[in-house]
This record gives structure tokens, sequence and C-alpha cells, in this order.
């Protein structure tokens, strides 16, 4: 517990200044007089200035409770001058980020206190986070060892001795407890250089987490997964002199990892569209479930426990990716928040216009073959209409069933009207559509059925054709002017 400071406010500052004043009906000291504000006004920013220093006196003059710089509501923070005068940070260490993490560094390098003992290793790295077993060598020699010698089993005495007066120890450097395993023998054949050689087991990787109360939220991660760098760094620093270290990564156990199936999802895909599937591969253990710790402010959801699938408006022009951290549970070990970014791809937002003609005429006995056109490219389909079965689609032509022709005189639409119906549909590349009803009308033309004769005067005789020609509806015959 750091000592309390005492401390003066700008009040205490103001009364000691009017003190210090002369005396007289010319000093009028009296509160609210002139001589009084002005005072106050001038000697009070003291009191501001007396509060800090106290802050520096009780807070940032203990390692423990020192801290940045953070303007403008602590400006005096005293952790930077700290560390620099410490050498910290240590080049065997990435610089810490967390508040709490670096007033630990600085306390260690302050306090610690090495050896060059194997427990002390043992200790030292549990104690920056990593579990490790260390082997020492020796040859073997006559006399001390015998051919045979295996790993014994604790009977529960602690400590355990050997028949040479010596402790047995775990693989961990403690001693050996009830049923629990010694270390292998540690000699062997070889020069006597190998006595100068140690192997260092590492079992574990250092996991960093998060803490509400010592973390910065926006510069420290949820979980940290330490590289060994640091482990070897230190070790190889404090070892002795003129030994070597053998480091050893067989034991460390593969971590799981989270996997997404695929990110990238179309612009103005539909609410519920899946956009990959969540899955955990390495070595787990227990049944996992997916959680959106940031959905990118409800863009996406997670359904049927693993599929991550859109729940907002998806707009290219808006946002061309989206953050995403998703954290699976019930399984182990745990792997902690996990971070994804969702692409959004381009989509056409043009739609397509049908700008071929909606109504045609076709001469009977004729072929037709109307060209259809659009704004942009599209895929045309036959879509309904009273009359779609007369017509068939030939690429972008449209024309009269198996390339038939109609026959005014025997008309076959749906009413009889030498109108045909049909309606067409227009699907461009991002499946938007629309929709245009054509009529095709068919027309008469006049034909020749045959050649009248007549007598004119004079007994002239008179040759006229006969013609497929429009009929009087009043007559109700066909009218000829000779």
């Amino acid at each position: 517990m750091t000592d309390k400071h005492l401390r003066r406010l700008g009040q205490d500052y103001g009364d000691a200044f009017l003190e210090l004043l002369p005396k007289g009906q010319a000093w009028p000291k009296n509160p609210g007089s002139t001589l009084d504000l002005a005072s106050r006004g001038l000697v009070e920013y003291w009191g501001y200035v007396d509060g800090d220093a106290a802050d520096l006196l009780e807070r940032e003059s203990d390692p423990r409770a020192t801290t940045p710089p953070q303007p403008p509501y602590q400006p005096s923070g005293l952790l930077p001058d700290w560390e620099r005068n410490w050498g910290l940070p240590d080049p065997c260490y990435d610089a810490p980020t967390g508040i709490n993490e670096r007033q630990r560094a600085l306390i260690d390098r302050m306090t610690m206190i090495g050896a060059q003992s194997r427990e002390w290793f043992i200790w030292f790295a549990d104690y920056i986070g990593y579990t490790i077993t260390i082997t020492e060598y020796r040859t073997f020699v006559v006399g001390m060892d015998r051919v045979g010698d295996a790993r014994v089993k604790g009977d529960g005495s602690v400590p355990m001795y050997n028949e040479w007066g010596n402790p047995w120890y775990n693989p961990h450097g403690d001693l050996l407890a009830l049923d629990e395993l010694s270390e292998f023998p540690y000699y062997g054949l070889g020069p006597p250089e190998n006595r100068y050689y140690w192997t260092v087991h590492v079992e574990d990787p250092k996991l960093v987490w998060f803490r509400v109360s010592d973390g910065i939220v926006g510069v420290d991660p949820h979980l940290r997964i330490e590289t060994f760098d640091e482990l070897e760094c230190v070790l190889n620093r404090w070892k002795p002199a003129h030994t070597e270290i053998i480091f050893d990564y067989s034991g460390v156990s593969e971590q799981p990892t989270l996997t997404l199936s695929a990110n990238i999802v179309a612009e103005n895909a539909p609410r519920g569209t899946v956009v990959g599937i969540f899955d955990v591969e390495g070595p787990y253990r227990g049944v996992p479930g997916f959680f959106l710790a940031d959905s990118s402010n409800g863009m996406f959801e997670i359904h049927d426990g693993n599929k991550l699938v859109v729940a907002g408006d998806v707009d290219y022009e808006t946002a061309t990716e989206h953050d995403i951290v998703v954290m699976p549970g019930n399984i182990e070990p745990i792997i902690g928040y996990v971070p994804f970014t969702i692409l959004v791809t381009d989509v056409d937002d043009l739609l397509p216009v049908i700008t071929s003609p909606s109504t045609v005429n076709n001469l009977e006995n004729t072929v037709l073959s109307l060209s259809l056109t659009s704004n942009k490219p599209v895929v045309w389909s036959i879509f309904g209409g009273a009359d779609a079965a007369k017509f068939e689609l030939v690429g972008t032509t449209l024309r009269w069933y198996e390339d038939a022709t109609k026959n005014y005189e025997a008309p076959d639409d749906s009413n009889a009207d030498r109108a045909y119906v049909i309606t067409i549909r227009a699907t461009d590349a991002v499946l938007h559509t629309v929709d245009q009803t054509i009529t095709v009308t068919v027309t008469d033309v006049a034909e020749m059925r045959g050649i009248m004769t007549a007598f004119g005067p004079g007994g002239i005789v008179l040759v006229q054709p006969i013609l497929n020609v429009p009929r009087d509806a009043n007559a109700g015959g066909v009218m000829f002017n000779l």
C-alpha cells in the first residue's frame, strides 16, 4: 500500500497567499473583494499542481501502480520512465501492451533473484506461462550406475531416496509423490562432454487471456498464443555459460483452429443466405458451438449451430467488407475469439429493359422473325401468354412454332381474332427479370383465285382476275368493277 501524501487544495493556496499580503485598509481581504478574487485567481491553480504531485508520490513512485501517460486526464504517468531506467522492454520478449503486463515485467526486473538450478528454471518457465521438464546428461560411471536402471514409482515417502541417498524427482523436477513415476535415467554412453548439454522439453504453449481490470479494450486481444522465442531467449541468457540447451517441442499438443468454409457474399443477397459453415480442425474435446461476439452491427447471424447467414442489407457501395468475431464454445482446449473478414462482391444493379417492339404485324403465309433486344445481355425465354404454344425461340429470334406460317383465312389463335399473344422474359446474369407481352397480328394479302370473263358492249370479251379481296360487309358478296 502506497503512503498517502498531504494534499492542499487551491483554496488553501489562496488563503496562504492572502496571509502573506500587507495588512491595512488599503489591502481589503474580505471574501468577495477585488483583492480576494484576484489573488485566488492567480494562485488557486497550484491546488491542481499539488494534487498532481501527490499522485506522482502516491501512485507513480510505486512500480506496482505506475501507469503510462493518458492525456488529458492523466498526463503524468511515469511507467515509460521506470521502463527506460530498468532496461525495458526486455529484448527477449515482445514489448507487452497491457498495463498489467508492463507493471509485472518491471517488478520482475527489480525483484527477481535468479539461480542456475534445474528447479529454478522449471519454476521460471511456469512463471512466464510455460510448462517444461528438464533432462540432464552424464556418462555412465561404473560403481555409481548399473545396467537395467529404470524409472521407479513413488512409495508415498517424501522425499523418496535412491540407494545412494539422492532424492527421486518426477519429470517436472518435483519430489516424487505417491504412485508417481520418476524421471528417466539421464546417463548414457558417450564422451564426458555430454554433461555440458541439457534438454528443455516444452509441453504446452503460453496462453495470455484478456482481463477486464488489466487489459486495454481495442489494444489487447481476448486470447494470445505466445511463441517459444521468449523462453529460448531467457533460458539461453541465464544458463550456465559452459552449457548448451537443446529445446524439445515434440510434446507440444497441436492447437485446434476455427475455420469458415467461405467468406464471400454477393451484395443484395437475401436474408438467410448461407455465407459459410464454421468448423474446428485439429484435436479437441467436446461438441463445438459457435457464438458471434461481433456480428458487424447485426449484419450476420449463426443458424443451425454452425451456419453463418446474412441478417442485414448487404450493399457493396456501402461497405466492401465486414469484420466479425466468433468464439467456439463447449470444447477444450479453448480457442478464444477468432476474427474473420467477410468480403462483399459487386453485383450489377442495372435492371434489364426490353427494347424490341411489343406489337408486330405479320403478313399471312410468311415466316415470322422478330429479333428480341435489351439494354444489356440477357437470356430469353417464353414465360406465358394465351398463344405461347404457337411460338418458339431460337436464340434471340421469336418465330412461329417449327418456323411455320399463318393463314389469315384460317386463324388458330386462342380467340380467332388473328392477334397472337405471347409473354417473353429477359433474365440477366444476376437473375433480375423483366417480362414483355408481345402481340403478333396476322394481316391479309390479296390472292388470285381464278379468272372471270364477261361480254361487254359490242361483243367485246372482258377478262378479270378473281382476287382474295376484302368482302363488302353490307352486300354480303364480292364486288367487282369492270
